[in-house]
């Protein structure tokens, strides 16, 4: 009797499409052609025996050498032009698994939670008489947001170059008020 592959199931941004299912990092040299054999027939239209001809090139590696290839490895085993599809594919079913996990939904509310507090400490300096007190807690705003952000797509198997900016330029911003506070302690005194 034969063990079920062990590969995890991501549901296809299409509903008419298929499961396609990812290896997981202990996944064995077969797990990882089988899934490659899927992929190309569910998510390429290629037939059954072409798919298991691609996927019989890939002899020695587990679940966790196929995860951790470059695009360079996909086209040296596979050829320049199935080894960048099979690429993009994999890197967009790990990005899939990775958006579908309860950790993303944890960010999702780190975010919101953190945007409620520094916008409530924000209201409450602004209202203080000291405006020193509002930079200090405007300066905050973009630090928290940005944690979030960067550390998602630090983790991110496939980065959203728009996210990433968004937490990029959060952390300009925070750095930029955060000088312009520390320029102001001086005159304070």
């Amino acid at each position: 009797m034969t063990a079920p592959p062990k590969y995890t199931k991501v549901a296809s941004e299409d509903p008419s499409e298929q499961e396609s299912g990812i290896p997981i990092r202990s996944s064995s040299p077969s797990d990882v052609r089988a899934y490659i054999v899927h992929l190309l027939v569910n998510q390429h239209g290629v037939t059954s025996e072409a798919a298991h001809a691609v996927a019989n090139k890939w002899t020695l590696g587990r679940g966790f050498d196929f995860l951790e290839a470059s695009s360079k490895d996909f086209k040296e085993i596979f050829g320049t032009d199935l080894g960048r599809h099979i690429y993009r594919s994999t890197a967009h079913d790990e990005w899939l698994r990775w958006n579908n996990e309860d950790v993303q939904t944890g960010f999702r509310y780190l975010l919101l939670i953190a945007g409620f507090f520094a916008g409530l400490n924000f209201l409450s300096a602004a209202s203080s008489s000291s405006g020193l007190d509002a930079l200090r807690s405007l300066a905050w705003i973009p630090t928290i947001l940005a944690v979030p952000y960067l550390f998602h797509m630090s983790n991110c198997p496939v980065h959203s170059r728009g996210r990433y900016k968004a937490g990029i330029y959060l952390m300009l911003l925070a750095v930029f008020l955060w000088i312009v506070y520390a320029l102001q302690l001086p005159k304070r005194g």
